[in-house]
């Protein structure tokens, strides 16, 4: 009977450590990939510089995400800056309602060509390969 008794306090024990280290989020990948609305992990992604593709996989955005939030620049001099969306693969705005704003490729020096576009009713797009293609993230929530 001890010993039935000990292995259940060592059950509850993991159970309560699990509980505590990885929460009860049961949301599915998709689901956990997006905060606010707003997707934050891209799939499938053939990132492209200069038109060569350096990169295909998953792209996590959450750091820049986050940044952009918090009003916080990257170095980049556009970053923050009036996108104009002059390739006209955006739908049609005033111009000023789009924002551009750097998303850093690892391995390159500079910027590198990925982009994140905001409008000002929240409506987020990403871009891998410098303007020449948009992914659409989602609309924020308030």
């Amino acid at each position: 009977m001890k010993i039935k008794l000990f292995g259940l306090a060592v059950l509850l024990a993991l159970m309560a450590f699990g509980y505590l280290q990885f929460g009860t989020d049961t949301r599915t990948q998709g689901e956990a990939a997006s905060a606010g609305g707003i997707r934050q992990v891209v799939e499938n992604v053939a990132i492209k510089n200069y038109g060569e593709v350096i990169y295909r996989g998953s792209v996590d955005l959450t750091a820049s995400i986050e940044r952009i939030r918090a009003g916080i620049q990257h170095p980049h001099r556009n970053d923050g800056s009036v996108f104009g969306n002059r390739e006209r693969l955006l739908p049609q705005k005033p111009r000023g309602y789009y924002r551009e704003y750097v998303h850093p490729t690892d391995d390159l020096n500079g910027p590198g060509p990925q982009r994140l576009v905001v409008g000002d009713d929240g409506d987020w797009w990403y871009t891998p390969d410098h303007y020449a293609s948009f992914i659409e993230l989602g609309v924020q929530e308030p």
